[in-house]
């Protein structure tokens, strides 16, 4: 369907975005695909924000392939039943013998398999066209089985559903529709999220009802996607398959387990698909996931799941299996992706450690306007609570920071109270990146405070040497541990998280962090115009290549510190690309 403009915005403004048709049957390949119409000729397959039909369409014509095929077994396992067929000039009764014919598929297709439901009457009424022109002219009515409603109103439920009114056209056809359990629901479920500087404020009666209806996936962060998980997976019958292309932002976000809990208590995760480009030209949704489960009344816990990455045309690139448990053992049941037996091994291992950065350091954010940042930031000391500052992450380089001259305005009425604190920012830190999809870090002792786009990490105590830590932090193998749980690596808009960097695992052995802090200070870059780490310049000057010695130096350190075998450092070296040096002058 070709859409004007100012309907293709519209469609972002609510999430909403067209799956390209590669996509489409790679999700009916997982579901439908798998069904047998002889065993049951009458699946019920569902799309619940069905838009203008990609999903139907597609289900209608894998459908049809399906009867075509088995109209012979259809007759003789059905042929005594009687059948019947709907019209505008009345009902006409059949055998199955007369039924099962190939000029009643089409109705048999629209009348007892799809149904879809959308907010958008426009997009309905398309999806309504595009089913009857594959009739070849048969006019069937698909007016119970494709509604313009709202899929997130629990209509099936009488005593949330007085609360609407009931003389409208769609009300009671959308109690029934709802009171129906699926086999299949497959579908592109909006994006739009409320909560987190997101999408704007959605209205406290409609964030109520949304909070007290779907307790499983409705938290801080309202995500209308996590909405539709819940509300489809109750829909499904016992044994049912969803299909869903969604962000992966469910597979990680903090303000997601509850529905990661919720499909681990009753699905059967069959496979989570990551596309490797993004499928929806133009939109930053992040990495687009398809999700396949499979509701179950049982312990899922030796199921084992397939997670894979695929091209746009829906080719698997990597693909890995393993047990479903796994999820419900990481903090916040988090869906943490391997596509390869040797990531989980190392991730593993390398989690052995036994400590994590959060037991010897805190991390903090940087300052945040209460109006915008503009209004705290100068090139000129312009009153007595003016400090010079770091305004950008790309002033932070691995071992060094590029100071550029800022003033920050700390003053506390100005600022956002929560996250930063001035004693901290005095004194001797870390820096460490917060835009970015890799861990870049520094140490600062000359005071300088930072915008929110920069973390910032303290010792806890007295003896604990930033040296190592920052060692550590910039290292080939905390990158590749961080590139491989967080799945930041290549992101638009990737982020660093202090939740993540609280839990890096960290080793310590007196042996490694002596030499390592030795290698830090001799990291650090003396260079005043290009890289400093002091508001001092220097006349010290180190070249890419002296500084890539060193710092294959102090990866080998850490490789070993970390216990890492000849094999197990071969693999990292292979997997990460990321090199330091490009920072500094040749």
């Amino acid at each position: 369907m070709v859409l004007k403009a100012e309907k293709r915005q519209a469609c972002k403004a609510a999430g909403v975005f067209y799956t390209p048709e590669p996509i489409v049957n790679y999700i009916l390949k997982h579901t439908l695909a798998k069904h047998d119409v002889v065993a049951n000729p009458a699946p019920r397959v569902l799309d619940p924000a069905c838009g203008s039909g990609n999903f139907l369409v597609a289900a209608y014509e894998l459908l049809l392939e399906k009867f075509t095929a088995d109209l012979v077994l259809l007759r003789q396992r059905y042929g005594r039943h009687q059948y019947t067929i709907k019209s505008g000039k009345g009902e006409t009764r059949l055998t199955g013998i007369q039924y099962w014919q190939p000029e009643n598929l089409h109705y048999h297709i629209i009348s007892c398999c799809l149904y879809g439901a959308d907010v958008d009457a426009d997009a309905v009424a398309a999806a309504k066209l595009r089913l009857a022109e594959k009739g070849g002219g048969k006019v069937v009515s698909a007016d119970d089985q494709l509604l313009v409603c709202d899929s997130l109103i629990k209509w099936e439920k009488a005593d949330l559903a007085d609360n609407y009114d009931r003389r409208t056209p769609h009300f009671e056809p959308a109690v029934r529709f709802w009171g129906l359990e699926f086999d299949y629901i497959v579908g592109n479920p909006p994006y739009i999220s409320f909560g987190l500087n997101r999408a704007g404020k959605m209205p406290v009666d409609q964030a109520e009802y949304l909070k007290r209806n779907y307790p499983h996936s409705a938290q801080y962060k309202l995500s209308y996607y996590a909405l539709f998980f819940e509300r489809s997976i109750q829909a499904l019958k016992t044994g049912g398959y969803l299909g869903f292309i969604t962000p992966d932002s469910y597979l990680l976000g903090r303000y997601y387990s509850k529905i990661r809990e919720y499909i681990l208590k009753t699905c059967s995760i069959k496979a989570i698909s990551l596309v490797k480009s993004n499928v929806f030209a133009g939109v930053l949704v992040g990495i687009p996931a398809i999700t396949i489960l499979q509701k179950i009344n049982r312990d899922s816990a030796e199921t084992a799941v397939a997670v894979s990455k695929i091209d746009n045309s829906g080719l698997s690139i990597d693909t890995y299996q393993y047990e479903q448990q796994y999820f419900a053992r990481q903090v916040y049941n988090r869906f943490r992706l391997f596509f390869h037996a040797n990531d989980k091994i190392l991730i593993d291992k390398i989690e052995q450690a036994p400590y994590m950065f959060k037991d010897l350091t805190k991390t903090r954010t940087g300052m945040r306007s209460l109006t915008t940042q503009a209004d705290i930031k100068g090139k000129a000391k312009l009153g007595p609570t003016w400090q010079r500052g770091l305004i950008s992450s790309g002033q932070v380089l691995p071992f060094g920071l590029n100071y550029q001259g800022d003033w920050l305005d700390v003053n506390p009425d100005k600022l956002n109270k929560g996250g930063w604190n001035a004693a901290i920012m005095a004194g001797p830190k870390i820096f460490l990146r917060q835009t970015g999809d890799s861990l870049i870090a520094t140490i600062d002792r000359s005071g300088l405070y930072h915008l929110n786009n920069i973390h910032s990490l303290v010792a806890l105590r007295a003896g604990i040497n930033l040296e190592f830590l920052v060692c550590i932090l910039n290292s080939k193998l905390m990158n590749y541990y961080y590139h491989t749980v967080t799945l930041e690596k290549g992101r638009p808009m990737a982020q660093v998280d202090i939740e993540t960097v609280e839990k890096l695992p960290l080793m310590t052995d007196r042996h490694y962090t002596d030499k390592l802090e030795r290698l830090g200070l001799k990291l650090a870059p003396r260079s005043g115009a290009v890289c400093c780490n002091s508001l001092e310049p220097h006349t010290e000057t180190r070249t890419a290549g002296e500084f890539a010695a060193l710092f294959n130096e102090m990866n080998t350190l850490v490789y070993n510190l970390y216990g890492l075998s000849d094999s197990e450092i071969s693999y990292i070296e292979q997997a990460e690309v990321f090199k330091p040096e490009k920072f500094y002058k040749e």
